[in-house]
């Protein structure tokens, strides 16, 4: 009987996936057919007593409830609770990803809102990376092991650090560590037994703020890596078009050999992947489906593409999506005509000049199917990246 049911649900998924592509239904209609189905046959859950189990801190710092009155998850720690009294605040806002994807430039815009409150430090990257620790980093590949190895933090130096110079009712504290989208390295060193990790940073972020906002900054994948891998390297270490496209090679063989054995999700959460080229954080499908099933009308995502040619625009309605004053458009103008980009490709790197055109044939043709998943999910066919020239 569930097998019929499941088999049933399938169905109806697929014709309703084919209505919405070719006749464009109401979004809120497909979104009805299809939040049923998902009661029908529920996905599987997060097994978020793994959560409590590895951070037991973190729930014993945690109050009952939040102050009622602040737009950020607040409160205040008293005598009998894990940590020392103070007024504490985690974050209404993450700027969740991705790397590359002019993530810096965005956030430092945002906090240009009086609303918009910046910690001390923009990414804290705690949950995806500090809470547990780590014995690897995005650039371990070539590095030794002490340069790489990242430590355990406790909840109370998150909160610490997370602590802004001012906190009003209506301020929205706002995280930018942009490896919560996606990071959820050496889970299998922790459960060796499972195919997949127990749960995902969305569950963890959902379970504890349930009404956090998410915002998430991509671009061309091609272009990504491209940026990411020229980055992310070690001054010693000379990287160029010519050693990229070895990487890429090797790297593309190897996630297309993942794939005859395991599922896109396995793929993408495997720990194994390469840290010198980080192939897999262009499958945003694979990160944003989570995020978005999670958060749904709380979770944004926003092009690079589209914040460069219109940023003012883009900025007015993300700012319209945290659901704070609109800004004078004149004084928001003047401030990002007066501001310099941030976190721009360095010098040395512009020398080095782009890709050979065969690494972006390779390239294109790797991430072309996903980024049309991505673009039939989103409802928008300007994620698929068609017709771009390797310029953009």
């Amino acid at each position: 009987m569930k097998l019929k049911v499941s088999l049933l649900c399938l169905v109806l998924l697929a014709a309703l996936t084919f209505l919405k592509i070719t006749y464009q239904p109401p979004p809120k209609l497909y979104d009805y057919f299809t939040s049923v189905i998902s009661i029908i046959n529920p996905p599987p859950q997060a097994n978020l007593s793994a959560f409590h189990h590895e951070s037991p801190d973190v729930f014993n710092a945690l109050p009952n409830s939040f102050l009622p009155q602040y737009r950020s998850f607040c409160w205040n720690s008293n005598e009998s609770q894990a940590l020392p009294p103070s007024f504490w605040c985690l974050p209404a806002v993450y700027l969740a990803g991705m790397p590359k994807c002019g993530s810096t430039e965005l956030f430092r815009k945002l906090v240009w809102h009086p609303e918009v409150v910046s910690p001390k430090s923009k990414e804290n990257h705690y949950w995806a990376r500090r809470r547990l620790g780590r014995i690897t980093n995005h650039m371990a590949d070539f590095a030794d092991q002490s340069r790489s190895i990242v430590t355990n933090e406790s909840f109370t130096h998150l909160l610490t650090r997370l602590k802004p110079e001012r906190v009003e009712e209506n301020s929205l504290l706002l995280d930018g560590s942009q490896s919560l989208l996606w990071d959820q390295d050496e889970w299998e060193f922790r459960y060796p037994w499972a195919d997949h990790p127990p749960y995902y940073n969305s569950d963890l972020i959902h379970h504890l703020t349930p009404t956090a906002k998410i915002l998430v900054i991509v671009r061309n994948p091609v272009r990504r890596l491209y940026s990411d891998y020229l980055y992310f390297a070690y001054k010693e270490e000379k990287r160029t078009a010519e050693s990229f496209a070895r990487d890429v090679e090797r790297e593309v063989t190897r996630f297309q050999g993942c794939l005859k054995s395991k599922d896109l999700y396995s793929c993408c959460y495997d720990s194994h992947n390469s840290l010198r080229v980080r192939l897999r954080l262009g499958i945003y499908i694979c990160f944003i489906k989570k995020w978005k099933e999670a958060f749904r009308d709380n979770f944004m995502v926003l092009r690079l593409e589209d914040y460069s040619l219109t940023p003012s625009s883009e900025l007015m309605r993300i700012f319209k999506f945290l659901d704070v004053s609109p800004p004078d458009p004149h004084k928001l103008n003047n401030f990002l005509e007066s501001s310099k980009p941030q976190n721009t490709r360095h010098r040395s790197d512009e020398s080095k000049g782009e890709m050979l055109e065969q690494t972006y044939v390779l390239l294109n043709d790797f991430y072309k199917p996903y980024n049309l998943q991505l673009a039939n999910y989103l409802g928008d066919s300007k994620y698929s990246y068609d017709h771009q020239s390797q310029n953009l």
